[in-house]
């Protein structure tokens, strides 16, 4: 089981990143593209860096990201996300994950992602996932919170 946690404060009220990731629509479309191109980033320095020993890997893939219903919970929300490659998902994990917005003052807030994943292709995977996948999931979920960071301080811009 391999865990990825990041965290990320925002200028803007929980409530409007809470209201961000209860409207995906397209921009949630071109954030896990984005994500999906910092995870290749990732992988082609990895991938430079291992192809002096003679070994060549590549690892690039679209994923797709699905949100779950937002719940309040306390002074926090809590929100279920879904992440997973698309088309030849057997040689990729899905990755569940938890995203809670917590207030962190009047005009920001604090995202805390936690995400949970198994290497497909057992010891081989783990393999792999410890010296590329990992780090491109990271950077893929740090993408990610940026662009649904972005998006509520572009709303809170708006309403203002």
């Amino acid at each position: 089981m391999a865990e990825i946690f990041e965290e990320r404060v925002v200028t803007a009220p929980a409530h409007e990143a809470v209201r961000v990731l209860r409207e995906p629509g397209e921009w949630l479309e071109q954030a896990a593209e984005a994500a999906g191109h910092g995870g290749e980033a990732v992988t082609a320095r990895m991938r430079s860096e291992l192809s002096r020993g003679g070994l060549r890997v590549k690892v690039s893939k679209r994923v797709q990201v699905e949100v779950g219903n937002v719940t309040r919970v306390g002074d926090h929300f809590v929100v279920p996300i879904t992440w997973q490659a698309s088309g030849f998902a057997g040689l990729f994990p899905v990755m569940d994950a938890i995203l809670e917005v917590h207030p962190a003052g009047r005009e920001q807030a604090r995202m805390v992602f936690w995400g949970r994943y198994d290497p497909p292709l057992g010891r081989m995977g783990d393999l792999v996932d410890r010296f590329i996948a990992h780090e491109a999931a990271q950077s893929s979920v740090r993408v990610l919170l940026s662009a649904i960071g972005q998006r509520a301080e572009e709303h809170m811009a708006q309403s203002a």
